[in-house]
């Protein structure tokens, strides 16, 4: 294996164990799902031409997390018209908080992928249409038949749902 071949590997590893703290970290800070996603896209891209740089005895969770709280701040400096955003020593103490916490995370997104796939079909649909494609209520309410009250209430549910799934995940042994 070429050293080129065993960088790229060795990058897609950590960013791989990465990835979903970073992802996480975007979405708390920044308000859109799209807007995050392509944060998290510039981030992977600046990982992997910045790789160089990174000094191995830090975490590299840490690191990546650095590189994100500088690409919402450029994210920040183009989009802040008149929007209100977060102060930037927000960001910090949020970043900050990600990476020391950042080892329970992973338990919690595997928790999260698990109890999301038992729910109703129903259920996924609404969070699908909320959360990923970000309707509004209204749309989701015409969408599905049903009416805005119980689109919030079905929400409310699914979050309550959740909530307890994860809890009841995380306290088992089943997913260490």
């Amino acid at each position: 294996m070429s050293e080129s071949e065993k960088r790229t590997e060795e990058v897609a590893v950590y960013w791989t164990n990465a990835q979903p703290v970073v992802s996480s970290f975007i979405s708390s800070v920044v308000p859109r799902f799209q807007d995050a996603d392509d944060i998290l896209q510039q981030v992977a891209v600046a990982i992997v031409k910045n790789y160089d740089k990174y000094d191995k005895r830090r975490p590299f969770v840490a690191w990546a997390i650095g590189i994100a709280r500088n690409e919402i701040l450029m994210y920040r400096r183009k989009n802040a018209k008149g929007r209100v955003i977060l102060d930037t020593e927000v960001i910090q103490k949020v970043s900050e908080a990600y990476e020391k916490e950042s080892a329970g995370f992973d338990d919690m997104r595997k928790a999260l992928d698990y109890c999301i796939n038992q729910l109703r079909d129903r259920w996924k649909q609404v969070l699908k249409m909320r959360y990923l494609r970000e309707l509004e209520i209204s749309r989701v309410a015409q969408k599905l038949g049903m009416t805005h009250s119980s689109v919030y209430t079905t929400l409310h549910r699914i979050r309550v749902a959740l909530r307890d799934c994860i809890e009841r995940r995380l306290s088992s042994e089943e997913i260490r």
